[in-house]
């Protein structure tokens, strides 16, 4: 799927996969790393298995430069209904917001209508994505500590109810 200036592109391929968590590890957000240290030990590790172990996993590149903005994926969770959530960015999405704001929000709009609903915890200091989140449909639920921080759990509410 092409956009304007940045072009979004699912990660099949094993290779890439690695590559790509790699460079999200080498230039991700401090925000989005901070989420990650509080819930594993191992944030490369962590970004790894995240981007394998997805049912769907997208990244979005600059058209120009190939420069990574961001990664984002769902997993299925055992006995749990919908899909869990997940998007990680570097720098480069503050260049990009308002599009990568649009397109993704299209995708998890499929997903959640596909899937039924879409959860996860955003850390509380994490002020854009939780705006990302607002903007994507999330209801928020009450605060929990998660690895030392503070999270809000959330929810995006689609369609379907049984997958």
């Amino acid at each position: 799927m092409v956009a304007k200036k940045y072009l979004i592109h699912k990660l099949t391929d094993s290779g890439e996969q690695k590559a790509t968590a790699r460079e999200l590890f080498e230039l991700m957000r401090a925000e989005d790393r901070r989420e990650v240290a509080a819930c594993a030990s191992d944030i490369y590790a962590e970004i790894v298995d995240d981007i394998e172990t997805s049912d769907e996993c997208w990244a979005g590149f600059d058209k120009k430069t190939r420069a990574l903005i961001a990664v984002w994926g769902i997993c299925k969770m055992p006995n749990r209904r919908g899909r869990l959530i997940w998007c990680l960015g570097t720098y480069q999405i503050k260049h990009f917001w308002v599009a990568f704001a649009s397109e993704s929000r299209k995708i998890v709009r499929r997903w959640a209508r596909r899937y039924g609903c879409l959860y996860n915890a955003v850390g509380a200091f994490n002020t854009d994505s939780i705006r990302w989140l607002q903007w994507c449909g999330a209801e928020f639920d009450k605060e929990v500590m998660i690895g030392g921080e503070k999270f809000l759990p959330f929810r995006i509410e689609g369609g379907r109810k049984d997958v």
